[in-house]
């Protein structure tokens, strides 16, 4: 593999991980207000998740499978996959593709990735249990961007950060919540008395 074909991979990649990410932050802000909007309780937030369950249930699951599917892909070693295993193995065969980097600073990064065993195996859990799984699937996806960020830099010293300013899809999300809200709100207020 060149240096180039490596870059590429990384940057793909990325956008991976990217994705991952998105999937990760609409389904917490679906589950959990973590913008403490005062004007949406939990009670409203639950209710409407409720009132609309045949749009909500599907979309809450679609976007958890969506986030499992795009980490699980950084530990995928299919041969024609695209993955930060992969692509260690390569930096690891090959000084040029990581040549900021020791063959111990190497080691540090797979012992990384050897966590997902422990941790992303068991995030396969039952509706019940989302909510304790949440702080589990956020240490991994630290220990991914940790490891991508270690391997870009022993490749390029270039590092990511992770957010995307344009795209705010939690604060999106309790925006459209809110406004759901509101018109819930006026049309039970303009329901006639009887």
């Amino acid at each position: 593999m060149t240096p180039e074909e490596f870059k590429r991979q990384l940057n793909e990649l990325r956008w991976v991980i990217f994705r991952g990410l998105l999937f990760l932050s609409v389904w917490k802000a679906l589950l959990v207000d973590e913008e403490g909007v005062a004007s949406l309780s939990l009670t409203e937030r639950n209710g409407l998740l409720n009132r609309y369950k045949g749009f909500f249930a599907p979309v809450v699951d679609a976007l958890r499978e969506g986030a499992l599917i795009q980490f699980a892909k950084v530990y995928d070693t299919h041969p024609k996959a695209i993955s930060l295993k992969k692509l260690l193995a390569a930096a690891r065969r090959e000084a040029s593709l990581a040549p900021n980097a020791t063959v111990n600073e190497l080691r540090q990064i797979d012992n990384l990735l050897k966590i997902r065993n422990e941790r992303l195996a068991h995030l396969d859990q039952t509706p019940e249990e989302i909510r304790l799984m949440l702080p589990e699937l956020e240490n991994l996806v630290e220990v991914i961007k940790e490891a991508f960020n270690k391997l870009s830099l022993a490749h390029d010293n270039s590092i990511y950060g992770w957010e995307d300013p344009q795209a705010n899809p939690a604060r999106h999300t309790t925006q459209i919540l809110t406004i759901l809200a509101e018109a819930e709100r006026k049309r039970l207020n303009a329901r006639p008395v009887q």
